[in-house]
């Protein structure tokens, strides 16, 4: 069932998460871009996230919709991340589209990180 009012107790946290968004995003908060570390490929049903096998964080900048050529959904896929690294990836640009089937993530572990 929808209900219009689920959101209200958050929407108190979209400034505070805004706020922690760029600080992910930009070593300034503000507009340099973190270095990426790794690598990404559209390879058109999935995303393929490589990493350097080496950085306690994980870095990942993309500069395109998260989605397959249709808009639809497409599968990610994280390759090369160390054991016990923080996987970040900062999709830039001021209105882009998000559509994966993170729910079906198979890398055991990665969800969490």
């Amino acid at each position: 069932v929808r209900d219009a009012g689920a959101v209200a107790p958050y929407t108190a946290l979209r400034g505070r998460l805004t706020l922690a968004s760029q600080c992910y995003a930009y070593d300034d908060g503000k507009d340099h871009r973190r270095p990426a570390t790794g690598t990404v490929e559209d390879a058109g049903h999935e995303r393929v996230f490589t990493g350097d096998g080496t950085s306690a964080l994980q870095v990942f900048s993309l500069d395109a919709d998260l989605a397959n050529a249709q808009g639809g959904a497409q599968d990610i896929r994280f390759e090369n991340i160390p054991q016990g690294a923080t996987v970040l990836v900062n999709i830039y640009g001021a209105s882009r589209a998000i559509s994966t089937l993170m729910d079906a993530l198979p890398q055991t572990g990665l969800r969490e990180r």
